[in-house]
């Protein structure tokens, strides 16, 4: 579980480890318009090819939605 983590992490950084390689402006801007589920299920997926170096943990927002945040996993 990764508990209460600053942000110390981007989505690229994410993508860039889960992939090996950075993301290209087309990929970014394509993950910005994705709707939050959409998100939510990306970081899951880039989470699960990173194989432990990131780990993530549904959140709900204030506004009652659900949001995915990652991070490193807690020692």
């Amino acid at each position: 579980m990764l508990g209460r983590f600053p942000c110390r992490f981007s989505f690229a950084d994410l993508f860039e480890t889960a992939q090996g390689r950075r993301m290209t402006e087309r990929e970014s801007e394509r993950f910005r318009l994705l709707s939050q589920p959409e998100r939510n299920r990306a970081v899951k997926e880039l989470c699960a090819l990173t194989r432990g170096t990131f780990v993530w943990e549904d959140r709900i927002g204030p506004d009652g939605r659900i949001y995915t945040a990652f991070g490193a996993p807690r020692k």
